[in-house]
């Protein structure tokens, strides 16, 4: 079970969100073929997204689906079993205590899943199927460049949606068209998390559209984040030194918190370096839509 604290585009506090996480590192994924790849919009299609809402002063909506996992059931041609740890298996037998009966002699229980779950090999992308099939039955049509941008037109307002897994972005000129979008995607999968403003927190970054035609792309929160969990004081022109491919000075082998904080470093490091790649490349290709570098970044 995994905490983690959200936030809101103006640094607030928003909520605490917990997910269960299934151990789908375990699962022999040659059992699903080509059905445990699901794809995630592509950072270039957010920023020509963003930059189109500003050019044409669009209403901005980002959509949370709590969940959105156990929308998706589990084919009927293959079992998952999870083995839940003790603290889990004893919170379950406290909702109901008729689940006591299948406690194993550790305190754990074993079960059998009938939704999608975080964590599970082909979890994505049944996921990603649900919500396809979703949008195409609201009229949505899929662009051919990239699979997570749907398009459609309502009463000659045109409104584009962008998928990153369970957060949305919505972009459209009229706003009563975008309450209807909200509300058709409410009676698809119920409560959503729902924020209306031009300032947007939408993964990892705030974009600020507030100003005539103009876009801000911000990442304050996440370096911030990222410098305090690495404990990163000071500046350098590089983070390289003299001895940096000389290994013979130090041979000892990194604990496994060390390789998975090590691990984490890198992979965010790779997330905020790929942003700033298609930033840059979004700036060169269109100079003249009015995208502003970001002075935080």
């Amino acid at each position: 079970m995994f905490l983690k604290e959200k936030y809101r585009a103006d640094g607030n506090f928003e909520k605490v969100k917990a997910r269960l996480v299934a151990g789908g590192h375990q699962q022999d994924r040659t059992v699903y073929g080509d059905k445990v790849s699901s794809p995630t919009v592509a950072i270039s299609s957010v920023f020509m997204i963003a930059v189109i809402a500003a050019a044409e002063r669009r209403e901005v909506t980002t959509v949370d689906i709590p969940g959105a996992y156990l929308h998706g059931n589990m084919p009927d041609d293959y079992e998952v079993l999870m083995r839940l740890n003790k603290h889990l298996s004893n919170v379950i037998v406290q909702l109901n205590d008729r689940y006591s009966i299948y406690t194993n002699n550790d305190g754990s229980i074993n079960v059998k899943l009938d939704k999608a779950l975080c964590g599970c090999a082909q979890s994505s992308k049944l996921w990603y199927d649900q919500l396809c099939k979703a949008l195409s039955t609201m009229g949505y049509v899929r662009h051919d460049d990239d699979k997570c941008v749907f398009n459609r037109t309502l009463e000659c307002n045109q409104a584009t949606i962008c998928v990153h897994v369970d957060d949305l972005m919505i972009t459209c000129a009229d706003e009563g068209t975008m309450k209807c979008i909200t509300n058709d995607l409410r009676k698809y999968f119920g409560e959503l998390s729902v924020n209306e403003s031009r300032v947007q927190n939408y993964i990892g970054m705030v974009f600020d559209i507030s100003e005539d035609k103009k876009v801000k792309i911000e990442m304050k929160s996440y370096i911030n984040e990222f410098l305090e969990y690495t404990k990163t004081v000071g500046e350098a022109s590089t983070p390289a030194e003299q001895r940096v491919f000389d290994t013979s000075h130090n041979n000892t082998l990194l604990s496994e918190s060390q390789r998975a904080k090590y691990h984490t470093v890198v992979a965010k490091l790779l997330y905020l370096r790929r942003i700033l790649d298609e930033m840059w490349m979004e700036l060169l290709s269109t100079p003249d839509l009015g995208l502003i570098q970001p002075d935080s970044v």
